[in-house]
């Protein structure tokens, strides 16, 4: 499977002239076949190490010749169809090609069925006049489109044509292989939020949500309960340092009972001997506030770390859970009525 995925094939496919039978040499040819397959090692080095079994940057590129008269095969069709970028290397010879031509007409045709921009990358390997160039890579006003040049302007002649350790060259391709890298990243991403979005078999929401209430010292502690407990339910908020901020604020309050009345439980993290009895009169009064302006009886319980006695408890009738037993998250969704 490609990078990009399903439904494409391939990541990139690579359209360019041959050249020798126009130019009489075999000099554009052999820097078109450098230039991609830096480019495609580029990608490969960048991407593939990241990327699970059986996904691997895919770069399409036809090293065979075609033969005058001859038409493009059922493969190639088939491969500038399906795959999600095209990189083209400009030249003289790619704009008189009638096979480029087709291979750039069958990209955009596809590309357009299915409402997609940004996926053409040009590359001009060689001078050539404006108006010269094909209409689907001109722009509103009949010029061409933006693209990478990797023409020498003295020569007018691709960059390191005779040396293809020419640091010119090496700056040019690298650029082309930073916009493709940013292009097949968020295109990828797209696809795969648009999967999600798409799918009409999700999931059912069977996790509660419990918010953990912490103290800022204890984050490590809160950090670890939090990671345990998401085993078994989702868990508010993202991070306990911006829940701490200036929790006697009326704005703070009104929001801390908004997120409250959001969740299926409350459970207050017990990390240490420090005195627990002022957290524990302050989710008190927040749940007799839920229950008072929202009709929300909210089940509340102590995750306790350190055990002992706690009067605590008792004196407001709060349910406590000791993480000293292992199946701790699964007596906590007990407690608070969640299982």
């Amino acid at each position: 499977m490609c990078y990009i995925g399903p439904p494409f094939e391939h990541d990139v496919f690579v359209s360019y002239a041959h050249a020798e039978e126009e130019t009489g040499s075999a000099l554009l040819l052999k820097w078109s076949h450098h230039v991609i397959d830096r480019i495609t090692n580029l990608l490969k080095t960048r991407f593939n190490p990241l990327q699970g079994p059986g996904s691997h940057i895919d770069v399409f590129i036809d090293k065979n010749v075609l033969q005058s008269g001859e038409k493009l095969s059922e493969e190639l069709k088939k491969a500038v169809e399906t795959s999600a970028f095209l990189l083209v290397l400009m030249s003289p010879s790619y704009s008189g090609s009638g096979w480029c031509k087709e291979e750039l007409e069958r990209h955009f045709a596809n590309a357009e069925s299915e409402g997609r921009t940004g996926h053409c990358v040009v590359v001009r390997a060689q001078h050539l006049p404006d108006n010269a160039w094909p209409d689907r890579l001109k722009d509103d006003r009949g010029g061409p489109v933006l693209y990478r040049d990797l023409v020498d302007p003295k020569t007018q002649l691709p960059l390191g044509l005779d040396d293809f350790e020419d640091s010119s060259l090496r700056d040019g391709v690298k650029q082309v292989f930073i916009e493709l890298s940013q292009k097949l990243e968020e295109y990828r991403k797209y696809l795969a939020d648009r999967r999600i979005y798409d799918n009409p078999i999700q999931a059912p929401p069977e996790k509660p949500v419990i918010y953990l209430y912490g103290r800022p010292q204890d984050l490590q502690a809160w950090e670890h309960t939090r990671q345990k407990l998401r085993m078994k339910a989702i868990v508010s908020p993202a991070n306990l340092t911006a829940a701490a901020e200036d929790v006697f604020s009326a704005e703070k309050r009104k929001q801390k009972l908004l997120e409250y009345s959001l969740c299926d439980g409350l459970a207050l993290l017990r990390a240490s001997d420090n005195d627990i009895r002022l957290d524990v009169m302050t989710i008190y009064r927040d749940r007799q506030r839920l229950y008072q302006e929202h009709h929300i009886n909210i089940p509340w319980a102590i995750i306790d770390q350190v055990g002992g006695e706690l009067r605590v408890v008792a004196d407001y009738q709060v349910p406590r859970v000791l993480v000293s037993d292992p199946d701790w998250p699964d007596r906590l969704l007990k407690t608070l009525s969640l299982r």
